[in-house]
């Protein structure tokens, strides 16, 4: 009978730490795209920013690729 007992609080044991570890993967991966999310905003803000000094200092709107290529720039300085 006492067994049994050990096997039944060792499986609950196991159980548990299964809730545990999914409850803490969970929040690492909610954590991890949150700073993603925080990244990409910086991003399209730092982006914004020359955007709006290029059009100060030039008069008018670069095109659509030196806009990509500065937020390509942006993301290779964000990840090295």
């Amino acid at each position: 009978m006492v067994c049994c007992q050990s096997h039944a609080d060792s499986d609950d044991d196991e159980r548990q730490q299964a809730v545990t570890m999914s409850a803490a993967v969970e929040r690492a991966r909610k954590r991890r795209e949150e700073e993603e999310r925080r990244l990409q905003e910086q991003q399209r803000a730092a982006a914004s920013e020359k955007l709006r000094q290029l059009e100060e200092k030039f008069g008018k709107k670069p095109s659509k690729v030196l806009l990509s290529a500065l937020i390509s720039e942006k993301a290779e300085l964000a990840l090295s």
